[in-house]
């Protein structure tokens, strides 16, 4: 989605989590490659501004350790989890 931190705070969701996945024209919908999940300790300090560079910082590392399977093509859209 558009604000998946910003909705997931709203709806109170914890743990959070972020994916990893191949791009297709339709939004959130490729196939996933991985995903890993966050929790939020203190859920009544948190807010996007302060969420959204830990996930980032998840993210980032979670794509560093998946793209040598894609690389290698141990990893590819048909071996993806479908959504």
């Amino acid at each position: 989605g558009a604000s998946p931190v910003q909705r997931s705070l709203e709806a109170g969701d914890n743990p959070v989590g972020v994916s990893v996945l191949f791009t297709v024209s339709k939004m959130d919908a490729g196939p996933i490659i991985s995903q890993k999940s966050y929790t939020i300790e203190d859920v009544d300090e948190e807010d996007a501004s302060t969420l959204l560079p830990k996930l980032f910082e998840v993210g980032t590392d979670l794509l560093l350790e998946c793209m040598p399977d894609v690389l290698e093509g141990k990893i590819t859209m048909d071996t993806a989890s479908i959504q």
